[in-house]
């Protein structure tokens, strides 16, 4: 931010603004998630196998189509003398959209390549299916046995014995 050195009033009102509605959203999650565990285990299994392994997976194979694109138009512009045609000829690699380039990288590679990349994205694709099925049954599970969110359930064992607690309404 611009003003993150200045010393006036919005500027502390803009940053004690931004560091309040994190407070509340972390609340917010933390209170609407019963059972924190498996929140972090759906985000593990939806998030780690993408990002570890698929994301750069497909970033090599747009590398290698970018960088087969950039070659065959090297090759086929080879005539060319003038000194601005290689930086005409990069761009026009890099304005091929990121799901061309990586379909003309795939092209490219030897088949073992492409079977191993398709093993892989095959296998973690399935491990995140398992995993977030787990996940998801664990929370039904729980959620049955200790009940809904702020359902007050560690209390009614208190309410039982007698004991005059009203933090639970009834």
């Amino acid at each position: 931010p611009a003003d993150v050195d200045r010393r006036t009033m919005p500027s502390y009102a803009k940053h004690g603004g931004w560091g309040v509605a994190m407070l509340a959203f972390g609340y917010l999650v933390a209170n609407s998630i019963p059972f924190f565990s498996q929140l972090l285990g759906l985000i593990g299994g939806l998030l780690s196998g993408p990002i570890n392994f698929i994301f750069p997976l497909f970033i090599y194979a747009v590398a290698q189509g970018r960088l087969s694109i950039a070659g065959a138009l090297t090759d086929s512009d080879s005539s060319d003398t003038d000194a601005g045609a290689p930086a005409d000829r990069a761009s026009s690699a890099m304005r091929a959209s990121s799901l061309a380039s990586a379909a003309h990288g795939l092209r490219g590679l030897p088949i073992w390549e492409v079977v191993a990349i398709a093993c892989i994205t095959l296998f973690t694709l399935l491990t995140m299916f398992l995993g977030v099925t787990d996940v998801l049954a664990e929370i039904v599970r729980l959620n049955g046995e200790y009940g809904a969110p702020f359902s007050c359930h560690a209390f009614q064992g208190l309410q039982e014995a007698g004991a005059n607690s009203t933090l639970c309404a009834e």
